[in-house]
Parts: C-alpha cells; sequence; structure tokens
C-alpha cells in the first residue's frame, strides 16, 4: 500500500507499515522526546541517534520542527516512548502528514490540518521549520 493511501485509513497503521521516511522520523521524534525529559542535549542525542543512517545531518532541523511543535501545540504532545513496538499516537501521526505537506510545498493543507487547534502565528513558525526535516530525510 502507497504511504498516501496509508494517510486515508481510519485506523493507523503500524509504524513498521511505514515507508523508510516516515518511519526515521517517527523515530526521530521519539528519540528528540526521550532526549528532552531526560534532560539531554537534544540535537546531539539526535545526531547520535541518526549516525546509523547518514542522516546525522538532520538532527538540527527535527530538533527545530519538534521545538515549534511543542510551543505550537495546546497540550502537549502526546509521543510514545522510542522503539517500534507502539502504535502512532494522533500527534505523532498529525506531525507526520505535515511534515509530509511541507515537502510538498501543501501551505493549504497544512493550515488545514492545524486551523482549529493552532494559530496563525504559531502555523506559520511551525512552516517555516517543517520542510527541512522533510527533504534531508528524503521527503521532497
Amino acid at each position: 500500500m502507497t504511504p498516501d493511501l496509508l494517510f486515508l485509513l481510519l485506523d493507523k497503521p503500524p509504524p513498521a507499515a511505514l515507508d523508510f521516511v516516515d518511519r526515521l522520523l517517527l523515530a526521530s521524534m521519539r528519540h528528540w522526546l526521550k532526549a528532552a525529559r531526560t534532560g539531554q542535549p537534544v540535537t546531539a542525542a539526535l545526531r547520535v541517534g541518526l549516525e546509523h543512517f547518514g542522516m546525522s545531518e538532520a538532527a538540527g532541523s527535527v530538533s527545530a520542527f519538534m521545538e515549534e511543535a511543542g510551543v505550537a501545540w495546546p497540550d502537549p504532545l502526546r509521543l510514545y516512548p522510542l522503539g517500534w513496538g507502539c502504535v502512532i499516537s494522533d500527534d505523532e501521526w498529525l506531525l507526520l502528514a505535515l511534515l509530509r505537506d511541507a515537502a510538498r510545498g501543501a501551505r493549504t493543507d497544512f493550515d488545514w490540518r492545524l486551523s482549529e487547534m493552532v494559530g496563525l502565528s504559531a502555523r506559520n513558525r511551525l512552516w517555516d521549520t517543517a520542510p527541512r526535516p522533510a527533504r534531508v530525510a528524503g521527503r521532497g
């Protein structure tokens, strides 16, 4: 099943059903949360985690995107622990969709997904940080 069709499903697929880029971004988001919660320097921790995939340059952009998401969200971000056994949370699903929108340059879709929960100025800041992590991870 193509990733675009997966985003139309009512139930979210397991992480293993996502394509490589989405799995990499999901793992990065979860790694970001783990580092933030344990007081580690987030970008450095992400760089180490992404080094295995030859993607250490994505660490700064993923960190910037996640920091903006954390500020923009009306409630604390709900991300599951690092590892592939966990399902995908609603917040993780939305963040992946936002990164896909940004990679396609689909600002209207991006705004539509967030319009009821995030104000325009926060959406603008989040949009500004979204294209780079998607691009360096191989999306777009």
